[in-house]
């Protein structure tokens, strides 16, 4: 089954940590040569879905690890898990000269997980683009160019109609989402320094479903040009992520 949402802990406050702790079992804290890459989301036994961007900085599969179960990522007693990778995959479609179109990539874990609960895949495009709200999962700075969080963050979304967010750029297509903070509020909630790949969820039922993942993009300062978040749509890539995803089939549940 798909990750199962608890019935504890669900009000979302901008920029809050995460509680309970292990809320997103699923999310992802990647390392390259031990120092922090990103984000990504495990959505089945062995695949972890990032950002093609992400995917690049990391030439060098050996270095590359995923751990899963961090919560506070200072925390050296913490119980996690850190993977090494076998294979990595940046989408065909994207070039470093536009961040916004295909940036999406994913990563092969080389051992099969025995014990884990994936995040669920969206079903239809369709459900990604009429959720009016969303949240988004990760240990992103609070401030362009800050540290990162040492607990993990969530915050809630007001998210745009598709001919919004292509107004914020020549590049952004249908195959992007965005979204806010409804708050005009100093910090209020939105995507930074550190948040490439972070996940972008949606409520559906008793599971979470990933429908966007974060896109870390310089010139949009954490919010404070009242830039929106921008993410890459995970449902425009589910026939590319089934067909370079291997792993067992996970459903909703």
């Amino acid at each position: 089954a798909c990750a199962f949402i608890p019935s504890h802990g669900q009000r979302i406050v901008a920029g809050s940590n995460v509680s309970p702790h292990n809320k997103y079992p699923w999310i992802a804290f990647l390392t390259y040569l031990d120092s922090p890459s990103g984000q990504g989301s495990l959505i089945n036994d062995r695949t972890i879905v990032t950002t093609a961007t992400i995917v690049e900085s990391m030439p060098v599969i050996v270095h590359i690890r995923a751990l899963l179960g961090v919560y506070n990522r200072t925390d050296a007693s913490e119980s996690i898990t850190s993977n090494e990778i076998s294979t990595t995959l940046a989408h065909p479609g994207y070039k470093t000269t536009n961040q916004f179109a295909d940036n999406i990539g994913l990563l092969i874990l080389k051992d099969p997980l025995t014990s884990f609960q994936p995040i669920c895949l969206p079903f239809a495009i369709t459900e990604s683009l009429t959720a009016p709200k969303a949240t988004v999962v990760g240990w992103g700075a609070s401030y362009p160019n800050g540290p990162l969080a040492e607990v993990l963050q969530e915050a809630e979304l007001q998210m745009h109609a598709p001919s919004i967010c292509q107004t914020v750029s020549s590049q952004v297509s249908s195959k992007n989402l965005c979204g806010e903070s409804p708050q005009l509020i100093p910090n209020a909630a939105n995507t930074c320094t550190g948040d490439g790949g972070d996940a972008l969820v949606l409520k559906n039922g008793t599971s979470w479903e990933l429908i966007g993942v974060a896109l870390d993009i310089a010139e949009f300062e954490c919010g404070k040009t009242r830039l929106p978040a921008m993410f890459t749509s995970v449902a425009h890539y589910l026939e590319w992520i089934a067909t370079y995803g291997p792993g067992c089939l996970c459903h909703k549940g």
